[in-house]
């Protein structure tokens, strides 16, 4: 099931790439290229943290369990709607903001949070 899931999204993003909708990226093309990606509408996965002045989307659940915010994006969204998918992985859509580094300038670029699911 997780297998046509992934199909049917990497399927999705490669039709939707030149569309003007949502590209699907990895965070790591976010945080490398953030200027090719800035104030654009992005589907990515990551491990989501909700947590006053902490709310982001890192890389993995390692770097989400170590801080390591330069692996992840700062996340601007109402943090009650999405607090029960606290340290899980998610797929995310929303705008990217290479200019924003979210609290104190530590992360890696913001995401303007327009939908999350939980990532099964």
């Amino acid at each position: 099931m997780l297998q046509r899931i992934t199909l049917l999204l990497i399927t999705i993003g490669i039709f939707t790439l030149g569309s003007g909708e949502s590209a699907h990226l990895s965070v790591i093309q976010l945080i490398a290229t953030p200027q090719k990606y800035h104030r654009q509408q992005v589907r990515v996965v990551g491990f989501l943290h909700v947590n006053f002045e902490g709310n982001a989307l890192y890389l993995s659940e390692g770097d989400g369990k170590h801080g390591i915010t330069k692996n992840a994006l700062w996340l601007e969204f109402d943090e009650d709607c999405y607090r029960e998918l606290h340290n899980k992985y998610v797929f995310l859509e929303g705008v990217f903001d290479a200019q924003h580094h979210g609290h104190l300038k530590l992360y890696s670029g913001k995401l303007q949070v327009e939908r999350i699911i939980l990532w099964d």
